[in-house]
């Protein structure tokens, strides 16, 4: 049975994290959960130090807030040096927004041959609720930025996907401490097209996103990552 590692950024998140790992624990039988504390001011650190006692965590501590990219990268990067061969990785929010119900789903996709699955919001049956209208116009606009780019992905800015650990690696091996270089959401993104860049097969399943089982502030900062969107495409 294929081992699943779980990338968990988290900052802040005490609200959301218990049921999250309970929820994980129930979906998926074999896995590891690498959860990167971004330097949280709650109880995030405490609540997952608890758990890793019941469930198999991995806490990977950030001192201060760095960013969803560079917690991202830590996780990843960990990965990349630990992680059991023939293994996925599966990336997700930590606020309840992404159900840890679909993962077994995405591996018979990964299993078929894919090696990225992307839960999104814009194929047949995806939906979002409860969402800002300006954070839905920021991620149509940013979509359709990154696919005019040459993505070839309709949502390259959701989170939730699981992806191949040797494509991570083969993703590495070529752009090496370029491979994830924004610390922010435009990270996301900057992952795919590059896992792209190299051949990774992708398929997209629809993800129906409600914004109102968020517990959590949101940690977007609007105007912050228009511009980082615009530099890092730019930059591609």
């Amino acid at each position: 049975m294929v081992l699943t590692y779980f990338v968990l950024p988290a900052y802040n998140e005490e609200s959301s994290l218990g049921d999250l790992f309970e929820q994980i624990d129930k979906s998926v039988t074999n896995y590891q959960i690498i959860l990167i504390n971004d330097g949280s001011s709650d109880r995030t650190g405490e609540i997952a130090e608890y758990y890793s006692t019941r469930i198999p965590i991995t806490i990977l501590t950030h001192t201060t807030n760095q960013g969803l990219g560079t917690s991202l990268r830590t996780g990843i990067n960990y990965l990349i040096r630990n992680g059991v061969d023939n293994s996925v990785v599966v990336t997700m929010d930590s606020d309840l927004t992404h159900d840890p119900k679909m993962v077994p789903h995405f591996i018979k996709i990964i299993d078929a041959g894919f090696d990225v699955v992307v839960a999104s919001r814009y194929v047949k049956g995806g939906t979002q609720r409860n969402l800002p209208l300006s954070r839905v116009i920021l991620s149509w606009g940013v979509n359709m930025l990154i696919r005019i780019h040459g993505s070839k992905v309709l949502d390259n800015t959701s989170g939730f996907r699981c992806i191949r650990l040797e494509a991570l690696r083969a993703a590495n091996a070529k752009y090496g401490n370029q491979f994830i270089t924004s610390s922010g959401f435009v990270a996301a993104a900057e992952i795919l097209i590059k896992l792209q860049s190299i051949g990774s097969k992708v398929r997209e399943v629809p993800l129906r996103l409600d914004y109102g089982l968020k517990k959590s502030p949101s940690k977007l900062k609007m105007w912050d990552t228009i511009t980082a969107y615009l530099t890092t495409l730019f930059n591609f």
